[in-house]
């Protein structure tokens, strides 16, 4: 598995932006700031949070990548090698001749009649 810069910047954007949101919802509605005061602290709040997010998201993603790869080193695959389909290996089967007791998916005069109560 390679290592993606994405994972750890969608980790930040989504810590930073979360942090972002509870600071608008605690400064104006719990504290009953001004909102450019609240405003302002927000901004700052996701611009401290979006690197420590980035850290943390790295953190996590190279502690999940280890964890794969040592799975993999203690549980290797089997080779695997597909069959090759013959033609005559194949049977083609008429509905017409499946058993009687078994109904064709079209037939509706078997199914089973609901009576209302």
């Amino acid at each position: 598995m390679e290592c993606s810069v994405l994972q750890p910047r969608v980790i930040a954007s989504c810590f930073a932006l979360t942090a972002f949101a509870a600071s608008i919802v605690v400064g104006a509605f719990w504290a009953g700031n001004p909102p450019l005061v609240v405003l302002w602290r927000a901004l700052l709040i996701m611009a401290i949070c979006y690197p420590v997010g980035l850290i943390v998201g790295g953190f996590c993603f190279r502690l999940i990548e280890d964890h794969i790869n040592e799975h993999r080193r203690n549980h290797p695959l089997e080779d695997i090698t597909p069959i090759p389909a013959d033609e005559s290996s194949v049977e083609i089967i008429d509905p017409s001749e499946t058993s009687p007791d078994v109904p064709s998916p079209g037939d509706a005069s078997e199914a089973p009649s609901r009576s209302a109560a």
